[in-house]
């Protein structure tokens, strides 16, 4: 039998509104039962735009929890990426290696990370190997849209969020506190 204890992957992924909602859900739930948390969070918002999310600015005031953005905009293709922003991109992978790989955290959440791979910034075996250097007591949840299959395959939970209706295809812009 498998040990209780040791920390499993949860999948969070699809076209639909909620993923990052659901992890930061999980991280409150964490922080609630006096673990620690960190949140990593990929291709959020470019400069003075990455804090305006409220639920990064509650969790900033937390103790227990770690927040770093990586913010880069909503880039379609790793070509659309500066120079700069490929090279912190490769550097935020390397802390989410040693975030996963140190064991401080019980919760990390690698918000959007899927995003690197689908707009080609890294390959699934980069994305597999920052997954893979978790220590087996680190709980880890992955967003994005498109999961490649041995993310999936690696997944102790995957869910899929898809997208029947949204505001947006009304012309409805995000909302504070609703979408942000």
């Amino acid at each position: 039998m498998e040990d209780e204890t040791n920390g499993l992957i949860h999948l969070y992924h699809g076209p639909g509104k909620g993923k990052t909602t659901a992890a930061v859900g999980l991280c409150v739930r964490a922080l609630g039962h006096g673990q620690t948390v960190t949140l990593l969070q990929f291709m959020k918002g470019t400069g003075n735009e990455v804090n305006q999310y409220g639920e990064v600015q509650l969790l900033m005031s937390l103790d227990d929890a770690v927040v770093k953005q990586f913010p880069t905009g909503h880039a379609q293709s790793a070509d659309a990426l500066s120079d700069a922003e490929q090279e912190e991109l490769n550097s935020a992978l390397d802390i989410a290696t040693e975030t996963l790989g140190d064991g401080q955290s019980d919760l990390v959440v690698l918000d959007e990370i899927l995003t690197l791979h689908s707009i080609g910034v890294i390959d699934e075996q980069r994305l597999l190997a920052v997954l893979q250097s978790k220590a087996d007591s680190v709980e880890l949840v992955i967003t994005g849209r498109e999961a490649p299959t041995g993310v999936i395959d690696m997944a102790d939970y995957v869910s899929y969020i898809g997208s029947v209706k949204h505001p947006f295809q009304r012309g409805i812009s995000a909302r504070v506190g609703i979408e942000y």
